[in-house]
């Protein structure tokens, strides 16, 4: 997946246009001194979520309560084919796909079929958790390098093999062993 535009129906957000070569940074200059605080309200923070929500994260209440009225468009390529998901701060349970309607987990659904081929019967992988290892929002995603904010150890090592190409049966036996292993005593 290749993002090319995140725009908003609003003129006080202004378009991000990302490098179509390579990578985009996104950089705030700190205007404190004070190490613990690392807000500077350039928005690198609220871009991710922005992303994170066209491309049908779970409903989040601060948008719809803070920016009712706002709908953001996040334009990027598969395979070389391009697509654009829209979705409004206060109609989250409908998201946009090439100006097709789906609910969030139909939308998720579709998502997966075009970017992740994942094995049948894969118990903790999906296209949002694969996802999640390309993103991190909030400060509980930065602690680990293999685990996301909230992530089951488990779940954390099936969607990190996955992505390392591992054989995923090998780490449901070994799971299904030790359960076993532990009835016994």
């Amino acid at each position: 997946m290749q993002l090319i535009s995140l725009e908003a129906n609003k003129p006080s957000f202004n378009t991000v246009m990302f490098n179509p070569k390579g990578l985009t940074l996104i950089v705030g200059k700190s205007t404190t001194t004070d190490k613990n605080n690392t807000y500077n309200g350039v928005g690198k923070s609220l871009l991710l979520q922005i992303v994170n929500f066209c491309l049908g994260s779970n409903k989040i209440e601060a948008f719809e309560q803070y920016l009712p009225g706002w709908e953001f468009t996040l334009t990027f390529k598969i395979c070389g084919i391009t697509f654009t998901a829209n979705r409004a701060a206060d109609k989250q349970n409908k998201i946009y796909l090439n100006d097709k309607e789906f609910g969030q987990a139909a939308f998720n659904a579709e998502m997966e079929k075009k970017l992740v081929d994942i094995p049948e019967d894969s118990p903790y992988l999906t296209f949002r958790t694969v996802l999640s290892r390309f993103y991190r929002t909030g400060r509980g995603s930065y602690v680990s390098t293999l685990a996301t904010a909230k992530e089951q150890p488990f779940s954390s090592l099936v969607n990190n093999a996955f992505l390392l190409e591992l054989d995923l049966d090998y780490i449901y036996q070994k799971r299904n062993t030790r359960a076993s292993c532990k009835t016994l005593n």
